[in-house]
This record gives C-alpha cells, structure tokens and sequence, in this order.
C-alpha cells in the first residue's frame, strides 16, 4: 500500500512539474510578442493636454455650464470634461446627474424633462457637494450644441451617461454638424455605448469602458498588457477603487507602452497634484482646473 502510495504521489509530483513547465514556457512566449500600440491622434497632439476640468470646473462655477468651461480655460484648463444626458424630446443635456434637482431651482429626471421644460430653470452649485455656494443669477443648463457654440475652439472630455444606444447615436450627430471630430474624444463606463459609439461614428476618438479597462488592468499586473489590443486612445483611472489602490507606475508604464494616455480623476489637493505629477501621469482631471495651473506654474 505503501509502495502504491510513494508512485501515485511521484506521478503526481512529474505532472505538476510538467505543468509548471509549460505554463512558464507559454508565459515567455507571450512575452515575445509585440504591443500594439495606438496612434498619436489630433486630440493629443494639437496642444496641452494635462489640465482637466472636470464637469468644467465645478468647484468654481456651476457644473457643465458654458460660464463654467469659459472661466475653466481662462483659469489655464487644456481640456473641458463634460457629461450628457439625453431628454425626453432627445435633446443632449450637459448635466451630470440624472435628475436636476441637486444642481437647479427645478426638480426631475432629464429623461422625463424636454428641453422647453429644462430651460425654465437656472444652474448653480450642486446642492449636495457645494452647499455653502452660490452663483451669478441666469446661469443656463446647456445642450451640447450650446456648449459647442459657446466654446468652439475648445477641446472636450465627453462622458456619455445612459446606458442606451441612443445618447451615443445623438452625440455622433451634433460633433458632425458642429465639425468637431478632432476637439473631441468620447468616454462611458458603458463599453457597449462606447461599442456602438465606435462603429456609428468611427472617425472620432475614444477613450476605454470600464470592462476594457479591467481587462488591461489585469494584463497589466500580469506582466502581459502588449497583448492587450486597445479600442481607445486614453483611459481615465482612478487612484483608488472600491478601498484598494489600483494605480500605480506599473499601470503608468503599460498605458505608455501602448501610447495610451493616462489621466487620473477626481484630483483637488495639492500633495496628490504634486505626486502625480512627479510620476508623469499624461493628465489629471480636477474641479480646480487653478488650482492645477498654479501647481504647474501657469499662473
């Protein structure tokens, strides 16, 4: 019994080893094989690109508004970051939240609202994240059309919020119409928005969807992110996620090798400034787009 044991454990100890030995040997072929890397893209490469205003600078004036991107760009912000909703009568709305009573003197979700009926009402600080604030009287929630007339020669960070194909079907529409293909580079967490996105509007530039992001994430940590094949021409990470610091210059270095742009979010105080801008992060999206310029030396 003895003797039957000593060979079961043996063979099983050579299969392991075999095992082991083929993975590795997969591994380091899998190492060998050549990133794909993105091409430079007008969006990046037609001027700075490193301060981001996130919702516009909603720390200084109210979020998404067209007041808030002007003074964004006047207080040295590269890129206008934006999010859209779509109303009731398909109408693209500026707005982060879902519903406008936390940024408005209205109450309602946007899906149910139509643009006659948002127009009413007039946009100041958000209730729950700026209290204590209050802004100019008339200030408007915007379309993105709006926005895009405002504010033509800026560069915009788009966020697109449903989950619906619609919203992207709208939004491949009015960058047409408004020329705007080069001074826009579109982002979800949805990826399959960002997947129908791609493929009604392919002459316009994307950043990553969350699963894609995971997906890199995981390579990344794997050693293996030159096998990852990018849709997008940036991801926008956080520092932490759920509890657990995800980005780290392991991260930085895979999102280069594959000419990815790296921009962190949300960022406000100064030591984090400082700190990613000691690593080399290719951007950083703040609600104090002043903040970051006097950090860089810009002001």
């Amino acid at each position: 019994m003895l003797d039957h044991t000593v060979v079961f454990l043996t063979a099983m100890k050579q299969k392991f080893l075999r095992t082991l030995l083929a993975i590795s040997a997969l591994y380091l072929v899998l190492l060998m094989v050549p990133a794909k890397g993105k091409e430079n893209i007008p969006f990046y490469t037609s001027g700075d690109s490193f301060n981001i205003a996130h919702r516009n600078g909603h720390a200084l004036m109210p979020a998404n508004t067209v007041e808030a991107g002007l003074y964004a760009l006047e207080m040295g912000a590269d890129i206008l970051e934006i999010d859209l909703h779509l109303s009731a009568d398909n109408y693209l709305i500026v707005r982060h939240d879902e519903i406008i009573d936390t940024t408005t003197d209205g109450v309602g979700r946007i899906e149910d609202l139509t643009l006659a009926e948002i127009e009413q009402y007039s946009a100041n600080f958000h209730e729950i994240e700026y209290p204590n604030k209050s802004s100019p009287p008339g200030i408007k929630i915007p379309t993105l059309s709006t926005l895009f007339k405002g504010i033509p020669e800026a560069r915009f960070l788009i966020e697109i919020k449903p989950q619906n194909t619609l919203a992207s079907t709208r939004l491949c529409e009015v960058i047409r119409q408004h020329s705007m293909s080069q001074q826009v580079l579109v982002g979800s967490f949805h990826t399959s928005v960002l997947r129908h996105f791609r493929q009604a509007c392919p002459e316009v530039p994307t950043s990553l969807g969350r699963s894609e992001i995971q997906r890199f994430f995981i390579l990344a940590k794997l050693g293996l992110s030159h096998l990852f094949s990018p849709q997008g021409y940036s991801i926008q990470f956080p520092m932490s996620y759920s509890g657990w610091e995800v980005f780290s210059p392991q991260i930085l270095k895979a999102a280069h090798q594959l000419n990815l742009k790296l921009e962190i979010w949300t960022i406000n105080d100064q030591e984090t400034l400082d700190k990613l801008i000691a690593m080399g992060v290719d951007g950083i999206i703040t609600d104090r787009p002043d903040l970051l310029s006097q950090t860089l030396g810009l002001q």
